[in-house]
């Protein structure tokens, strides 16, 4: 009864507190919402990369046409001749089925090369000619030389553009542990890697190399950019390389917005969650990263959170404001039987009847009580009885 007659004593302080209460627990649900759906959206994420990350596989190095290319190349007795020297480049017993393995997988280029690292065998879906150049410095022809089929993109030296080319040994023998004696190998246009990835719709999403260069981008204006400081070092092994053909023989690559390092990045105003994937494609720089952005909204532009913060702060309101209607209850309850027991003292006696609440202060008084000491009801109530000894009457009253 204490804690209604306070409520209802001081309601403009209750009134206070309890919009206090109500934005606090607006705002501690709302923290609470956003903290629950960034966890829930950060397992969603992680989901996603890896099917992109596998998709990226499925499509090279576990794709069907680095498996029909490890087949040519051990299977091909054409291809095998070709590459020992013993057929003339071009030769018409190789570039029919070499024609063949380039369309039926819808590949931009499909080549032999010798064991020298030379190309003898050409074919292509535009008009470029590479029979003749020396491919022996590029790591996806060493590494196929040494019998590892592999995955590298890059810039290419005979057509210029960006592709994947995929690479599998030519083989002495048929079987799979035979001397390596050449290279068959297919390109993969980039764009296709770029629709890929334009399909991401959380945010930006990048394919970096090991060398932190973009070689493909959902955005076209990062392509070629590089994540994190360039240093005359890292400048030296990009351009030593040739990954990029001639993009960098003449300018520095352009910063990413952002840096990679961090999980969480801005760009333009827009906060995101940044994710990456390590791709194992055997170059011998190390592993590719796929990187996918999540734009995060702030919790109050997202209905959700938004929602459940307003539901809590409308449920504490519900509640202070029940127990504001119990205190006033309470009170005119207690009101009620007050003037009742005025009423009833008043009936039986004229004697003077004063009634206080608990802390001493005059509510009420009968007119007995103004006939006897002089003072009407409007100039005690909230005063004390103490005024009585006030010295306004003398001492026998």
């Amino acid at each position: 009864m204490r804690f209604f007659y306070w409520i209802d004593r001081y309601a403009e302080i209750y009134g206070l507190y309890s919009a206090t209460l109500v934005i606090l627990a607006f705002f501690l649900v709302a923290d609470q919402a956003e903290h629950s759906f960034e966890a829930d959206r950060d397992v969603e994420l992680a989901e996603m990369l890896v099917s992109y990350a596998s998709t990226l596989e499925n499509g090279t190095v576990n794709s069907r046409a680095m498996g029909a290319a490890i087949l040519f190349g051990q299977e091909n007795a054409a291809a095998k001749q070709l590459a020992l020297g013993k057929l003339p480049p071009d030769a018409p017993q190789v570039l029919p089925m070499l024609s063949n393995l380039r369309t039926m997988f819808f590949n931009d280029v499909a080549m032999v090369i010798d064991q020298h690292g030379v190309i003898v065998a050409y074919t292509s879906q535009d008009s470029f000619h590479g029979t003749g150049t020396n491919l022996s410095f590029r790591p996806y022809v060493q590494l196929a030389m040494q019998g590892l089929p592999n995955v590298y993109p890059m810039v290419g030296i005979i057509n210029p553009t960006r592709g994947i080319y995929l690479a599998a040994p030519v083989r002495a023998g048929l079987e799979s542990s035979s001397k390596p004696i050449g290279v068959v190998s297919v390109r993969v246009n980039a764009s296709k890697l770029d629709n890929l990835l334009k399909t991401w719709t959380g945010g930006p999403a990048v394919l970096l190399s090991p060398h932190g260069v973009v070689f493909s981008s959902s955005r076209a204006d990062w392509l070629f950019h590089i994540s994190g400081e360039v240093d005359e070092q890292r400048l030296r092994q990009i351009r030593d390389s040739r990954q990029f053909g001639a993009v960098f023989d003449q300018s520095s690559p352009q910063p990413l917005p952002f840096t990679l390092t961090a999980t969480e990045i801005e760009i333009d105003g827009t906060r995101y969650i940044a994710h990456g994937h390590p791709l194992e494609w055997g170059d011998p720089a190390g592993d590719w990263k796929l990187v996918l952005l999540d734009k995060r909204d702030p919790w109050w532009t997202q209905w959700k959170p938004l929602g459940l913060a307003g539901l809590a702060g409308l449920i504490v309101a519900l509640m202070l404001f029940w127990l504001r209607t119990m205190a006033r209850n309470a009170a005119l309850q207690h009101e009620t039987h007050r003037d009742q027991a005025i009423a009833a003292a008043t009936f039986e006696s004229r004697e003077g009847v004063i009634i206080t609440d608990a802390i001493g202060k005059i509510l009420k008084v009968n007119h007995a009580f103004s006939e006897i000491t002089g003072y009407s009801s409007e100039e005690v109530i909230g005063k004390t009885p103490s005024l009585l000894s006030s010295g306004r009457h003398d001492a026998e009253f």
